[in-house]
């Protein structure tokens, strides 16, 4: 018996499917895929209505060049984490970097890897610490704040 967590709530997926009337194999599924909240919960014809919402435009430019970029789909939730990271780098940094490459391929692991002496490999998030390489101590925070959400999004 799955038990999952929507807006602060535990409950089974048995229970949380009685009322909603969505299917418990859907809400599973689209809370492996990295969605939280009452969007779980959404009906069929809300859940792709939404989609479409989602895909029509991005909110802004940043989004848009790099969804461009990006040519494997991705959670919402990690693509947030990009557009951050982005914000911070800028697109020109991000373009030719190893993390976009291995995104558009479909590797997410590969944001979040580690080399045998546990140090963060190159193209991950943390190697983005500092302008031209020299690292800011915000920046090394935010790359540590952002590692951890892409590997556990639901913890606060």
């Amino acid at each position: 018996m799955t038990r999952i967590t929507i807006n602060g709530e535990l409950r089974t997926l048995e229970d949380w499917e009685k009322e909603s009337g969505v299917p418990a194999d859907t809400i599973k599924e689209r809370h492996l895929l990295g969605y939280s909240g009452s969007i779980l919960l959404l009906s069929k014809r809300d859940w792709r209505l939404s989609d479409d919402l989602a895909d029509a435009e991005p909110a802004d430019d940043y989004e848009k060049a790099i969804r461009k970029m990006i040519k494997a789909e991705i959670p919402q939730f990690r693509f947030d984490i990009i557009v951050e990271l982005c914000r911070d780098i800028g697109l020109g940094v991000f373009k030719p970097s190893a993390l976009r490459r291995n995104l558009s391929r479909g590797n997410q692991r590969s944001a979040v890897l580690t080399n045998t002496m546990n140090e963060p490999a190159d193209g991950g998030l943390l190697s983005f610490y500092g302008p031209k390489g020299k690292p800011r101590m915000s920046w090394m925070k935010e790359r540590a704040d952002q590692w951890r959400r892409w590997q556990t999004p639901y913890e606060n």
